[in-house]
């Protein structure tokens, strides 16, 4: 069976009540951060366009919704992750932030944590990388690629790199270090 998307119950038959709608999303929201758009979607599956427009409206007057502290948080936490620019960047779309917020952000999270990579190799001379996706790059080879590096297939772990949004460059960099390392 394909995935689909659950059709939207008819207009008539979700609820107009904001004060609910409104009471449903601080829900929502003290659980985890959302993007406007997807505070949006959550609350029309339940009331109408209108009531949820305006809810969201709300949330975002009030400082409870911010689309900018979502990005930041999720992209922080794709990092950790030890996933590709272009992967956090896709990740951030999908979940609704606008394109332009979303570029800024993963720009200015891999501005902040290449600085941090060129303070570590200020005081450890053996830190060489000064790129964060290499270093992310790096992180994932080591946490799932090493036997098949060992195995001798490194282009495998360069294809699984590429797959996951790593560019060529980062990816080829990753596995000079890997090899550096090992010598």
């Amino acid at each position: 069976m394909a995935w689909s998307k659950r059709p939207l119950p008819a207009q008539q038959e979700r609820s107009s009540n904001q004060k609910q709608a409104a009471e449903k999303a601080v829900a929502w929201l003290t659980v985890r951060d959302h993007s406007s758009q997807q505070l949006y979607d959550k609350l029309r599956r339940r009331y109408t366009d209108e009531v949820s427009a305006a809810v969201v409206a709300d949330m975002i007057d009030r400082g409870y919704l911010s689309d900018e502290r979502f990005a930041q948080g999720k992209a922080r936490s794709l990092y950790r992750q030890h996933r590709s620019r272009r992967a956090i960047l896709q990740t951030l779309t999908e979940k609704g932030v606008p394109r332009t917020l979303a570029a800024q952000t993963v720009d200015a999270l891999f501005a902040e944590m290449e600085q941090q990579l060129a303070d570590r190799a200020e005081w450890d001379e053996e830190e060489t990388i000064l790129d964060p996706e290499t270093a992310s790059a790096l992180a994932l080879i080591e946490k799932n690629y090493k036997r098949k590096l060992q195995a001798g297939r490194t282009d495998l772990v360069m294809a699984a790199l590429q797959r996951r949004g790593f560019s060529y460059r980062a990816a080829k960099a990753a596995l000079a270090a890997v090899r550096q390392q090992d010598e």
